[in-house]
């Protein structure tokens, strides 16, 4: 097993749903059956820590992620041990077209993933959904600006971070999650997530289709490594959050 401190100090601070919905996409397929080449329900740490003490189990979700970085063969035989987080995230940025440099920081990478996603996603949403969407994510816009515009304003306000780029990567993560484990993510204490992520995930969800055509062609460990890769920017921006902030959104 290769160690991964940064990882690792991240996801043993998550909140345990948030790291239960990390290890069902790593060993559950969209049909809610267990993947046929993952090992980690096999575990006696599993069957100790799933589903209510998931911190416990964080390196073994860890060792289970860097063998579906690796690529097809690999994972399928279940050689060696896997690559690096560092490794998984820079393929999946590669595989969607996304431009970074080798000093670019495991955070800036996951963050330059989402704002692709958004501008793949937001020529598919029609004008109302962008104004929907912007409303929710506390942006002004005129009411007489072009879809285009629309557009420029989202893709500007979720760069500069903040708010209004956590909003964006949760409502990211909430709508893939729903799409491959047939449901979303838990927001039990907080009712303006809920709303936020009830309305939005049907025009989301259905734009992601194409994507997940895509990953589904390139091969089973896209299918794995994508979803888990947004489910860790979620994970990161929801810790960063924390700190900032005192109470809920």
């Amino acid at each position: 097993m290769r160690t991964e401190s940064n990882l690792n100090n991240l996801l043993v601070k998550a909140e345990n749903e948030d790291l239960k919905t990390l290890c069902d996409i790593l060993t559950t397929n969209k049909k809610g059956n267990r993947r046929f080449n993952e090992c980690l329900t096999t575990t006696a740490q599993y069957s100790s820590c799933y589903p209510h003490k998931m911190q416990e189990l964080v390196p073994e979700i860890i060792n289970e992620l860097q063998h579906y970085g690796a690529n097809t063969v690999m994972t399928t035989l279940r050689l060696g041990d896997g690559v690096p987080y560092k490794v998984i995230l820079r393929d999946v940025a590669k595989k969607l077209k996304v431009s970074f440099n080798k000093n670019t920081s495991e955070e800036n990478i996951e963050r330059y993933i989402l704002q692709k996603l958004f501008a793949d996603i937001a020529n598919k949403l029609s004008e109302e959904e962008l104004r929907e969407l912007a409303n929710n994510m506390r942006i002004k816009v005129a009411t007489n600006c072009s879809k285009n515009i629309l557009i420029g304003v989202l893709q500007a306000a979720i760069r500069r971070g903040g708010f209004q780029s956590y909003i964006w990567i949760t409502i990211t993560a909430n709508a893939i999650t729903r799409a491959i484990l047939g449901r979303g993510l838990s927001f039990a204490t907080n009712a303006f997530l809920m709303r936020l992520t009830s309305i939005l995930a049907g025009p989301i969800g259905i734009t992601l289709n194409a994507l997940w055509l895509a990953i589904d062609l390139a091969g089973p460990a896209y299918r794995v490594t994508i979803p888990a890769v947004v489910q860790i920017a979620y994970i990161r921006a929801k810790s960063q959050r924390s700190v900032c902030c005192s109470t809920n959104i």
